[in-house]
């Protein structure tokens, strides 16, 4: 009976030992490895199904932070610590007095990237990644899809991450459409950051236009934003937006830990 008894607590032992690993980790926005303080990503691996998300934190070059989601047993998501410094490093996983294995990764001190929709949690513990569409109607909270473009003049949303923590709140970004400067209505900042309603220039061309970020002089990832020809929404109302900022999160049927990040600072640049 004791021999019975080690052997089903070594294996248990050994089991949960092999549900904490690592093999990948991704931004949640174009889906790729720029990483700076602030960039959400999506750790994939195998993690403890049973585990919600205030079991978890991760560690950054040092530093440790909570995550946001714990999504399925194939992956969490999570933000780089805002004070993790620069250069290359490592990333680990705790859950529950568990560590996982180190995933070498590199730090920027800054990475502005335009960021997704998430991903759709199924059955499947595997991710399920929506669409990268992340342009939103502000008035309405639609994306921008080919399907439903957005108009010339019309203001639209977009949310970057990736700033770091030495961006001041009211740091200037600048938005391009096919290389035409766009103008600003409102800034949203909270660490790491920024959340910004832009118009689309009136002589933008039709079809996929390129969108760039800039932000602190680093170039954001580009992304293509389809632009048509008839209007879409009412003019954007000042009012209309929220004071609250908050991280795009993945749909999800599971518990999360997630942290809302209160704004420091919204900088209206030009009357709607």
């Amino acid at each position: 009976m004791q021999k019975i008894i080690f052997l089903l607590t070594f294996s248990l032992g050994i089991a949960w030992t092999q549900t904490l690993a690592i093999s990948d980790v991704i931004t949640t926005g174009p889906r790729d490895r720029m990483f700076a303080p602030g960039t959400t990503v999506y750790i994939l691996g195998t993690f403890p199904s049973h585990a919600a998300g205030r079991d978890f934190s991760i560690t950054v070059g040092g530093q440790t932070g909570g995550i946001n989601v714990a999504d399925t047993s194939g992956f969490i998501t999570a933000p780089i610590p805002i004070n993790t410094p620069g250069g290359p490093t490592t990333l680990t996983v705790s859950c529950q007095g568990q560590m996982s294995n180190a995933f070498p990764v590199t730090i920027q001190s800054l990475a502005p990237e335009i960021e997704g929709a998430g991903v759709l949690v199924g059955g499947s513990p595997a991710s399920n990644y929506n669409p990268y569409n992340p342009f939103l109607d502000p008035n309405t909270n639609q994306r921008i899809t080919p399907s439903a473009p957005a108009s010339p003049k019309e203001p639209l949303s977009v949310s970057v991450y990736g700033l770091g923590q030495n961006i001041a709140p009211t740091a200037n970004p600048s938005v391009t459409v096919a290389g035409i400067a766009a103008q600003i209505a409102q800034v949203q900042t909270a660490t790491g950051r920024e959340t910004i309603i832009f118009f689309v220039p009136a002589n933008a061309p039709n079809g996929i236009d390129p969108v760039i970020v800039t932000v602190g002089g680093a170039n954001s990832n580009t992304v293509g934003l389809p632009v048509g020809t008839a209007p879409r929404s009412a003019p954007f109302s000042t009012p209309r937006v929220s004071n609250r900022l908050e991280p795009s999160r993945p749909y999800r049927s599971c518990r999360s830990s997630a942290r809302t990040l209160a704004p420091r600072t919204i900088s209206p640049r030009f009357p709607p």
